[in-house]
């Protein structure tokens, strides 16, 4: 499997339009300078935070419209092409201009049973995102699978923001083979 694979393009506009108000929800995750708004993750109580069973929809997403309408997009085309049964950890992720996320690997037991896809919201040429030895800028509205096993980081040497939505599909479990 390739670092990035594309999977479907989906329009972007309505959701993209509806990001400026929500813009202070956006929190700040201190061990890499990005900023977060969660939409769907762990149960706050949950045992094992990467149950799959444990996962809720955050307060931030009950009411929005156009995030709602993208979601029921990405579960179309999720079952479709990618063979997915429902979703794991769901949020936005905002990249300053001039901010090197750290190097870091997916942990294996997660990430075997959850493919995590990007779509881009906002971006720039000079936004680009590492995998391994892969580099890639994505294009707003490509849905592209990212593999999370290898080392990974991003960097945005643009002049504005980065915006990605990034959805973990959880996938159908590998049949033992005899």
């Amino acid at each position: 499997m390739a670092n990035f694979t594309p999977v479907a393009y989906l329009d972007t506009w309505e959701l993209a339009v509806s990001l400026k108000p929500r813009l202070g929800l956006f929190k700040i995750d201190t061990e890499n300078g990005t900023s977060v708004i969660m939409l769907r993750g762990p149960r706050f109580n949950a045992d094992d935070p990467d149950d799959e069973l444990g996962y809720v929809q955050m307060r931030e997403a009950g009411k929005w419209e156009e995030y709602k309408n993208t979601l029921k997009r990405i579960t179309r085309v999720g079952a479709a092409t990618l063979g997915a049964l429902d979703f794991g950890r769901i949020y936005f992720e905002l990249l300053p201009p001039g901010v090197v996320t750290p190097w870091r690997s997916g942990s294996p037991g997660y990430a075997e049973r959850f493919l995590r896809a990007h779509l881009p919201i906002r971006t720039n040429p000079q936004a680009v995102m590492f995998s391994g030895t892969e580099g890639a800028s994505l294009l707003p509205g490509h849905l592209t699978v990212v593999n999370r096993m290898p080392p990974s980081s991003a960097i945005n040497m643009g002049d504005h923001a980065r915006v990605h939505l990034v959805i973990d599909f959880r996938q159908k479990p590998k049949e033992p083979t005899p």
